[in-house]
């Protein structure tokens, strides 16, 4: 607990001495969509929340209708889709998840210390706090109330109830869940047969939602921070500032809409002679040399 209000005050002191700095990488300015129990903060249940720029509500439903709100856009030059929300199109429905979309979509997190948090937070801003560098502050919350709410859990006696596992037995069926990873909304919906084989799979992991604030971010903090060409060092690493907020796996968020990546692999002996070569194109097709 006392890590979590340090780590608290530290990222609170860094935001007011590098706000200038911060600024810079304003600009991005989206919906939000995240988890939310009646106002309340959640990880597991409730029903799926969007909120516009200003913080009105636009929707909210349950995770088993996420398809009939959230879109997928594709682009050629990307192996990441571009979810959106549908009733405002892409890209205008472009909107983010993660620790700053929870606090902007819920208005209580359930204990004392990271509901005074939220609080002095959402002071910031008359409508929904935008700024890219804020998810960290935000970051710094959820790890506040994280810290909290473990303390009541392990204080339930109901935590050491025997009946702790549900047996599945296998059948047909499709099944949606979504759950807040510590990224963000995490979509998982799948479809079986009768035999428990795997007919239909669509994840849409918090680094996709994000994927085109994500970009944006980076033209954004690019424009402000590199001119007349010259690319320096420093201001590279500023520019990785903007995609670091995100906290992105881009390896989990990635699809191969129709063909693969083409594959190369040389089998060589202790002395570095070639000896064999496998080879796989973009539509999967293989062969050995």
């Amino acid at each position: 607990m006392d890590h979590a209000r340090v780590t608290l005050d530290v990222i609170r002191a860094a935001g007011e001495k590098h706000a200038d700095l911060f600024a810079k990488m304003d600009g991005v300015v989206t919906p939000f969509v995240a988890l939310t129990d009646n106002g309340n903060f959640a990880f597991y249940d409730g029903t799926v929340k969007v909120i516009d720029s200003e913080g009105a509500a636009l929707a909210e439903f349950a995770p088993a209708a996420y398809a009939d709100y959230i879109g997928e856009h594709a682009e050629d030059w990307s192996y990441m889709k571009f979810p959106y929300f549908k009733a405002l199109g892409y890209p205008d429905g472009i909107y983010r998840v993660g620790p700053l979309a929870r606090l902007n979509v819920n208005s209580r997190m359930g204990t004392p210390l990271a509901d005074a948090a939220l609080k002095e937070f959402k002071a910031q801003a008359d409508g929904p706090v935008q700024g890219t560098m804020q998810y960290h502050h935000a970051r710094a919350i959820n790890l506040l109330y994280a810290c909290e709410r473990t303390v009541e859990l392990l204080e339930d006696p109901a935590i050491c109830d025997e009946n702790a596992r549900t047996p599945a037995k296998r059948r047909a069926g499709e099944g949606i869940g979504i759950v807040e990873a510590p990224r963000g909304l995490l979509i998982h919906h799948y479809a079986a047969d009768d035999m428990g084989h795997l007919t239909k799979v669509n994840l849409i992991v918090a680094t996709c939602h994000n994927n085109a604030a994500i970009n944006k971010s980076v033209a954004t903090a690019a424009r402000a921070f590199i001119h007349d060409g010259e690319p320096r060092e420093g201001l590279l690493n500023r520019v990785e500032m903007a995609i670091r907020a995100y906290d992105p796996c881009l390896s989990c968020g990635t699809h191969a809409m129709t063909r693969g990546p083409a594959l190369t692999l040389e089998v060589r002996d202790a002395a570095g002679t070639l000896m064999q070569t496998v080879r796989r194109d973009e539509r999967g097709r293989q062969d050995c040399i």
